[in-house]
């Protein structure tokens, strides 16, 4: 089940003395404690040259065509480096200025112009999104009836809209994509009630997007650029692409079974607010400035420190007893080591990250043009172990009680609708090597550790989701935003290959015969 936190105000809105004293104290405590750590967190003298250092080295060892990363820490750029190629036919390097899809990442932008007409009185997070539109855009259930899905619903993926991609990129009769309000048009249906679980959403945030613009009356383009994207001096970022940027561009790369393939970049402006920015690491290190600094930055704000918190505020997650989730907008990862805010972005031949630590003012903004999204996640791990100093986690042995947890997984409700077919497909296995419990894929090789925390909770270790609490009960698997439940044997990916050799087999053989038969009749 989803979960969201409830305030602790009293009937009239206001906070409890005791709970006022307590946060008084508890900020007093933590500024110490934060002044006491910067006083001993000194940047490197060399810090840019160790940052270039990473970068080149991870998209080297990766064989990622160009990565540009921009650095934030004592509130300012500290680093803006590029490593690779933005065009390997004519040799463009990867610099500062080039720009790229930032995909998903835009989502944090249209939940930060959410929030400001939340304040402005025009948008409630707890009411219903069809109270603000037409019947045309209703959401809707499988029966046609109208659903009662919530701004905050949307923004934590806890709407009951579906994971959806495919019919964003479709061409309509006219050849055209569908534009932001003939996709709307067209009807959301959900597959789960609101609050139920989460469901990763591209529906839901194009439509946040859309009711943001039209709480003013305008295109989302138009807003973006006004009440955002200008004032935070960010001139090259842009949810269309403007003819002046394209030189700058970088190409994209990446073939399911070649990496160095060049591929057109995908039109996705039906569903633009979810995932169509384009921005260089500077401008999107500009706008985790803007987080940092509780929704001001270089004189301007855009939206208030209570908006930007509650952003930032663990709010649904998939199991109760999960510490990690969403916010709004943001994931949120509670590593009680390292607390981190961040969004990834990926679409054929782009992976990005604008991944923050509120608690340190560190923050790291990855664009590159190539669709591996290991590559973008090291960086960011690396970078963040340079200036902090790398996390240092007990090892704590495995015992027998793993075995009711060693299998294989398949996910639940984190496919595309149109693809039934992968929800057959067990894409997680969890093993044991060298006496430690690993989580991967039988279709990849990287994996992550998995340490016993007790009561069923285990610290995720390595690229993938490091520092997150993963949850196995009752034979269901529980990171993040991913439900995964445990596969019989046969179900297995071992099955399935038997399963298929099988069939392959008799579809040979019933070929065969009938070739046979027609040979003998002639």
């Amino acid at each position: 089940m989803a979960t969201t936190i409830v305030s602790q105000r009293d009937a009239a809105g206001h906070l409890p003395i005791t709970t006022l004293i307590k946060r008084l104290l508890a900020h007093s405590l933590f500024a110490a404690l934060f002044l006491a750590q910067s006083a001993q967190s000194q940047l490197p003298d060399d810090v840019v040259a160790r940052i270039q250092e990473i970068v080149n080295e991870v998209v080297a060892q990766s064989a990622t065509t160009g990565a540009s990363v921009a650095v934030v820490a004592e509130g300012r750029i500290i680093a803006s480096v590029g490593a690779g190629f933005a065009d390997t036919a004519s040799g463009r390097k990867v610099t500062p200025e080039t720009i790229f899809p930032a995909a998903s990442v835009s989502k944090l932008i249209t939940a930060t112009l959410v929030m400001r007409q939340v304040e402005r009185g025009r948008l409630e997070l707890d009411r219903p999104a069809n109270d603000y539109l037409q019947p045309a855009y209703w959401i809707r259930d499988s029966a046609g009836e109208p659903v009662a899905a919530t701004l905050r619903q949307l923004l934590t993926h806890s709407s009951g809209l579906p994971v959806s991609f495919s019919k964003s990129v479709e061409t309509m009769p006219d050849g055209n994509v569908r534009s932001l309000t003939q996709y709307l048009g067209e009807g959301l249906q959900t597959i789960r009630a609101p609050g139920q679980k989460l469901i990763y959403s591209n529906e839901g945030f194009a439509l946040l997007g859309f009711l943001a613009a039209q709480a003013e009356k305008e295109e989302f383009e138009d807003h973006v650029q006004r009440v955002l994207l200008r004032p935070l001096g960010m001139p090259d970022s842009s949810f269309e692409v403007r003819n002046e940027m394209r030189p700058r561009l970088a190409i994209l790369y990446g073939e399911f079974f070649d990496d160095s393939a060049r591929i057109e970049p995908m039109d996705i402006s039906a569903i633009g607010p979810a995932g169509s920015l384009h921005t260089t690491a500077d401008d999107l290190a500009r706008f985790a400035l803007l987080h940092l600094g509780e929704g001001s930055f270089d004189g301007v704000r855009i939206v208030s420190k209570e908006s930007v918190q509650e952003m930032m505020r663990l709010q649904a997650s998939q199991h109760p007893s999960q510490p990690d989730g969403f916010g709004l907008g943001f994931g949120v990862l509670n590593d009680p080591q390292r607390r981190m805010v961040w969004w990834d972005g990926g679409l054929p031949g782009v992976s990005s990250r604008l991944a923050l630590l509120p608690d340190y003012g560190v923050a790291v903004a990855i664009l590159t043009n190539s669709a591996n999204p290991l590559p973008v996640q090291a960086i960011s791990q690396r970078i963040f172990d340079l200036l902090l100093g790398p996390v240092q986690r007990p090892v704590i042995p495995i015992d027998e009680t793993v075995n009711e947890v060693i299998g294989e997984y398949r996910l639940i409700d984190m496919v595309e609708p149109s693809m039934w077919y992968v929800k057959l497909l067990p894409v997680l296995a969890i093993t044991v090597e060298d006496n430690s419990l690993r989580l991967g894929s039988p279709f990849f090789e990287d994996a992550v550790t998995l340490q016993p925390l007790g009561m069923n909770q285990y610290r995720v270790t390595g690229v993938l989701f490091d520092g997150a609490t993963a949850l196995i009960e009752d034979g269901h698997l529980y990171l993040h935003m991913i439900e995964a439940e445990r596969v019989s044997p046969w179900g297995s990916s071992t099955a399935l290959f038997v399963y298929v050799t099988v069939l392959a087999v008799l579809v040979l053989a019933l070929i065969g015969f009938g070739i046979f038969r027609l040979i003998r009749r002639i």
